[in-house]
């Protein structure tokens, strides 16, 4: 996984959220939070949620 090429599509996406005038903020899961928040959007096995 290339981890650069994730933060540089969140930055994309914070830039155009700016663009339409929407608040937006990157949360970095912490302890546990991954393995819950993956559970609840139902991710595929074996997929790592960098940032959400």
């Amino acid at each position: 996984m290339d981890l650069g090429a994730t933060c540089t599509l969140v930055e994309n996406i914070l830039l155009a959220a700016t663009v339409q005038r929407l608040g937006s903020v990157v949360h970095g899961p912490v302890k546990k939070e991954s393995e819950k928040i993956s559970e609840f959007v139902n991710a595929k096995e074996g997929y790592y949620l960098p940032t959400i």
